[in-house]
């Protein structure tokens, strides 16, 4: 409790130097800113002295003092220059007195290590980079010592001769050489002449600077300041008087009697100023009055002129005698006449109108003499060649109850061509929707008819008007049902052409009338849909027809079916008496086990009685199904299973013409939507035609494979492979025309019927070459929706 306390007191006397410290941050801050703001404006005067004079004094001030300093500069290097090489001369001298006789000495008395020694002891000597000592004797080995560098570059040489007193004569015994190094002369020179340089170029231009600055204040940025004045200067509308902002001084100076001899000058224009624009203001009113009325007139000439001269409109002259004075060429071109003819004065409007038309216009002169103008009207004019042109024309008078005017024309001749070509246009259209069609109709955006126009003559035709407003599915119909219209409302709703929709609506006999339409969408100049525009047609008759044509199909296919059941009546009696000949011998067995007795004997004989009995049941109801005349009817069925009866029918026909079958039927199939007794026909045909080619080979197998897949993306695949002498390309295709056989006794109509039944279900039947010998006859079908053959009831297994 005591710690916070403590630091609570603390705290409270902590807050008036904070604020304190705020308060003289802030006064920092607006000095702070206010440098900042005075430093812009000096820079942006220094910024405006870029072309200045104080630019050009700096520029000779600093060239001069450059020069001046460099004159210097170099004298002053040259001095110690001289100063260093002398200092250099005198060391070398003192060699030359010190070291001569102690290395002769040596050199005389063959004593290495004494020259040698003479030799370093020169080397230590500043500047010296190298020595050398040579004996002056050519005969022998003569002795040769250098020390040293190699190579001295600026280097003083001096060769000193060695001398030494022989018995009293002094002789020469070698030479001396020594190089000293202008190197540090050189370095202590550039050194020098940094310093100064940089010295005074600093001092140059600190003082240039200075004297810049001072110039600016006192000379340039007050011409600165008089140049701006100057410039935005407008003797319409005149500032203040020029003030310089400087301090007042004793006396004027040169700049001040600048400012005070322009503030008179500008005075003495003010004054004239405003006389000359009194006297221009009462001219100028004067002339614009003038001009005025000049314009006005000049602006009229020119509409006019510009009107008849632009030949967009046919326009002319004419005076009371109804003689056209004046006419443009765009007039002249419909009439076929040219200007020569309108100077010669022979054309008149009245003569260029017909009489008939003359006559009429009687009432209208009137009321142009009354009204002094004319709403625009339709007439004709003869043209030069006599022919006659269309025109729309208006009439006005220059002034009202006068006869002469100015006429307005309009050529019409295109435009009645135009609606001519429309007219014969809508009459071939209507003749070909007549013709081809038995309605035109038309519907906005959301499907409801708004025009409906019916053939002449069509029977049964709804009342006019009766379906205006209603959509087509809110007419009463009969067909088609609701998935088809849900699908032909989402073609609709896409805004998408559709042809051929086929509905049934109700006829007054109590039938149906069927009608195909077909439409397309319309939409405006900017792509909005506006709604369709199609034809109808009646195919009631048409139906008719397809439904005979179906009938006798139907016909025809039970006759096929009836036909080669009676082919097959010896493998069908063969298949029957089987399973009765086994009831037979089954049930004589019972009897003898009833005589023992045994029971289960009996039972067991009972069982397969049973069975046979069931299989002879089957065979005469698949017998039954195939003969019977029933209207088709599509359901659910597995095509294996389909197969398997057929292949157990013909099994007899096939064992008699030893043929050996093969069934490859695959498992999980989808269920196929269709007739059993129509795609059984088509299964019996194709193979009773393999066995049948099959019978006439003498040599080789005689096999037959029934396959089954799936075809792609969904439906059910059926092929037939035989090994009989197959299919020549003629024949494979003409296979299935009518009437096209290959077998001396057939009627040609087994395949043909057989392909129709497959495209009537959705499929399509083909034959091709089987390898390597044989045919290969496969039709597809499109499976059912969600259906699968049981498992069971497929897999490959030999049949016969």
């Amino acid at each position: 409790m005591t710690g916070d306390s403590g630091s609570s007191d603390g705290g409270g006397a902590a807050e008036p130097p904070e604020r304190e410290a705020d308060e003289g941050l802030r006064r920092h801050s607006g000095l702070a800113g206010k440098l900042a703001a005075n430093a812009r404006g000096r820079l942006r005067s220094f910024a405006n002295m870029r072309h200045s004079l104080g630019v050009r004094l700096l520029n000779s001030v600093l060239l001069f003092s450059a020069c001046v300093t460099l004159i210097l500069t170099l004298v002053q290097l040259y001095l110690g220059y001289r100063s260093d090489v002398s200092v250099l001369e005198l060391q070398l001298q003192q060699i030359s007195n010190s070291y001569l006789d102690s290395i002769a000495e040596g050199l005389w008395t063959l004593d290495e290590k004494q020259v040698r020694l003479q030799l370093t002891g020169i080397l230590r000597l500043p500047a010296i980079r190298a020595v050398e000592v040579r004996e002056a004797r050519t005969a022998g080995n003569p002795l040769v010592m250098r020390l040293g560098e190699k190579s001295v570059s600026s280097a003083l040489t001096r060769e000193y001769p060695l001398h030494y007193n022989v018995q009293g004569q002094n002789m020469q015994i070698g030479t001396l050489w020594v190089r000293a190094s202008l190197a540090d002369v050189y370095h202590r020179a550039l050194n020098a002449a940094l310093v100064i340089l940089v010295s005074q170029a600093a001092t140059i231009f600190f003082v240039s600077l200075f004297i810049v600055y001072i110039f600016h204040q006192l000379v340039t940025r007050h011409l600165f300041a008089i140049a701006s004045y100057v410039d935005s200067y407008r003797i319409s509308d005149p500032p203040s008087p020029l003030r310089l902002r400087r301090p007042p001084g004793r006396q004027e100076d040169e700049l001040q009697r600048v400012v005070t001899a322009f503030n008179t000058l500008s005075d003495d224009l003010q004054i004239a100023y405003r006389s000359v624009r009194d006297v221009n203001q009462q001219l100028a009113q004067d002339v614009a009055a003038r001009r005025q009325a000049e314009a006005v007139l000049r602006e009229r000439e020119a509409r006019i002129r510009r009107l008849i001269e632009a030949n967009i409109i046919g326009i002319f002259i004419f005076t009371s005698e109804g003689r056209i004075i004046e006419a443009n060429d765009a007039f002249l071109k419909m009439v076929g006449y040219g200007h020569e003819d309108i100077a010669s004065g022979r054309i008149r409007w009245t003569d260029l109108t017909p009489p008939e038309v003359l006559d009429r216009e009687a009432p209208l002169i009137q009321e142009r003499k009354i009204t002094g103008r004319l709403q625009p009207f339709e007439k004709e004019y003869f043209r030069k060649d006599g022919s006659r042109v269309p025109v729309l024309i208006g009439v006005a008078s220059f002034e009202e109850g006068r006869d002469d005017g100015v006429a307005f024309v309009v050529d019409l001749t295109e435009r009645k061509r135009a609606e001519e070509a429309l007219r014969q246009s809508e009459e071939r259209f209507r003749t070909l929707v007549q013709f081809s069609f038995d309605v035109y109709w038309e519907s906005d955006a959301q499907h409801r008819f708004i025009r409906q126009e019916f053939a002449e003559g069509l029977a049964d035709a709804p009342a006019l008007g009766s379906e205006i407003g209603k959509t087509r599915w809110e007419v009463p119909y009969l067909e088609p049902d609701a998935e088809a219209w849900r699908k032909h409302r989402e073609t609709l709703d896409a805004h998408l052409p559709f042809r051929d929709f086929e509905l049934a609506r109700p006829a007054p006999d109590g039938g149906k009338r069927y009608v195909s339409v077909s439409g397309l969408p319309v939409f405006d100049e900017t792509g909005r849909f506006v709604g369709y525009r199609g034809v109808g047609r009646h195919i009631t008759e048409r139906k008719r027809a397809e439904q005979t044509l179906h009938d006798v199909q139907t016909e025809l296919a039970h006759a096929n079916r009836i036909a080669a059941m009676g082919q097959l009546t010896a493998s069908i009696a063969h298949e029957i008496t089987q399973p009765i000949a086994a009831t037979v011998t089954n049930a004589q067995a019972a009897l003898r086990w009833l005589d023992v007795p045994d029971l289960e004997e009996v039972r067991r004989a009972l069982g397969r009685i049973v069975n046979d009995g069931s299989l002879a049941g089957e065979i005469i109801g698949r017998v039954r199904g195939l003969a019977k005349k029933a209207p088709p009817r599509k359901e659910a069925l597995a095509i294996n299973e389909a197969i398997l009866e057929v292949i157990a029918l013909l099994r007899g026909e096939v064992v008699k013409h030893g043929i050996s079958v093969q069934a490859q039927l695959v498992e999980g199939l989808p269920l196929i939507h269709g007739d059993r007794v129509q795609l059984q026909q088509v299964i019996l045909n194709l193979i009773i035609n393999a066995v049948e080619a099959m019978s006439g080979v003498s040599e080789g197998a005689r096999d037959l494979l029934i396959s089954t897949a799936r075809a792609e993306p969904d439906g059910v695949l059926v092929a037939m492979r035989d090994s009989g002498p197959g299919l020549a390309p003629t024949t494979r295709e003409r296979l299935f025309d009518p009437f096209f056989t290959t077998k001396p006794g057939g009627l040609g109509l087994g395949l043909s019927i057989c392909r129709s039944i497959i495209e009537a279900h959705g499929g399509r039947l083909w034959a091709s070459t089987n390898e390597p010998r044989g045919a290969v006859l496969q039709f597809n079908l499109p499976a059912g929706r969600d259906q699968t053959a049981p498992a069971e009831q497929v897999g490959q297994f030999p049949v016969v």
